[in-house]
């Protein structure tokens, strides 16, 4: 057995070089924010371990024996992800909560710089996606077009769909949001999984929203809305709605858990 307090600080050296790359990954860009808002959560309820708490060495390691293999033969972000998830399961067990922090599990690895990795397996695919949800939704409005892999043709031009038309810093956000909404509204694994999957399905189809809006401006057919300004806007509006539409969402259906108490 172990006190839950050492064995945080044990494990925060050992994890010493999945720290390391994550201070490479951060950078000095926005990526630092969240990763900053993180560890404040994990100092506070650090602060709130009980001096007296014990722990079994035998998870812990376990935790380790997984993280020796990450570091073999996993990449960078796997190491860094087990550590992190190691941490929070020691926090929560510290904290005497029996059921894994699965929600909390999900701020912590969505928090991580982990959008370039997004980017390299999920931009294709999303782009693919997206130009076929798009096409779907303007033939709903009369206008022909089809898809050319991943782009949109209608008449003699080709609109692509480039690596910020995928969609991932919206699915990356609504993922995260959700995640911060499953924690504080404290959802057990099975909603919080279902949420996730909802949510997923929200962004892409918020995206293709998105970029058909943005269909009548490229294509001239509001000429008062010209320009980066509207692109950007109708970005900015697309991931409002979706933002306000998961908030509301949830709050409704916690309205409807408490009155079924």
């Amino acid at each position: 057995m172990i006190q839950a307090r050492h064995a945080l600080l044990l494990l925060a050296i050992i994890y010493w070089d999945a720290w390391r790359l994550l201070i490479i990954r951060i950078g000095d860009g926005a990526a630092a924010v969240p990763v900053a808002i993180l560890l404040l959560g994990i100092a506070i309820a650090w602060n709130k371990l009980s001096q007296n708490k014990q722990l079994s060495i035998l998870p812990i390691g376990a935790a380790l024996i997984f993280y020796i293999l990450a570091a073999l033969w996993g990449t960078a972000m796997m190491k860094i992800g087990i550590a992190l998830v190691t941490i929070l399961l020691v926090l929560n067990y510290g904290l005497g909560r029996k059921k894994p922090p699965y929600a909390a599990m999900g701020v912590g690895l969505l928090a991580l710089p982990i959008l370039p990795s997004l980017d390299f397996y999920l931009a294709w695919p999303m782009r693919q996606i997206s130009a076929s949800l798009t096409a779907g939704l303007l033939r709903l409005n009369g206008f022909s077009v089809h898809v050319e892999g991943v782009a949109i043709a209608w008449q003699d031009q080709l609109l692509l769909f480039d690596g910020p038309c995928s969609g991932i810093n919206m699915l990356w956000a609504a993922l995260l949001l959700t995640s911060i909404l499953s924690l504080i509204g404290q959802v057990g694994p099975i909603r919080y999984g279902t949420a996730l999957i909802i949510t997923a399905l929200m962004a892409i189809f918020a995206n293709a929203l998105r970029a058909s809006s943005l269909f009548y401006l490229e294509t001239g057919f509001i000429p008062a809305m010209q320009g980066p300004v509207f692109h950007e806007l109708v970005g900015i509006s697309s991931f409002v709605i979706l933002g306000v539409g998961l908030v509301f969402a949830f709050h409704k259906h916690n309205q409807r858990v408490q009155k079924c108490v």
